[in-house]
């Protein structure tokens, strides 16, 4: 059994406005984290802190191996 929905052309716009900005969307996410995949790799640094060895996240850049933040890859403008 079939079932229609009807529906006005303003909700249709609305409709159609709204399926627009999820894909425009989902592609800026899909491209950043291909973006970020290629070219850092997570890791863990140890730090010595008071005579105890704890671990921090950093991120390396694949380019030149050097370790940063992700506070400082959040500033870094592509």
């Amino acid at each position: 059994m079939k079932n229609k929905l009807i529906i006005t052309e303003s909700q249709l716009e609305r409709l159609k406005i709204r399926m627009n900005e999820d894909s425009v969307h989902s592609i800026m996410v899909r491209r950043m984290k291909e973006e970020l995949d290629k070219n850092y790799s997570v890791m863990e640094k140890f730090v010595r802190e008071g005579g105890e060895y704890k671990t921090t996240p950093m991120i390396e850049i694949l380019a030149d191996n050097e370790v940063i933040s992700p506070r400082d890859l959040s500033l870094i403008h592509i």
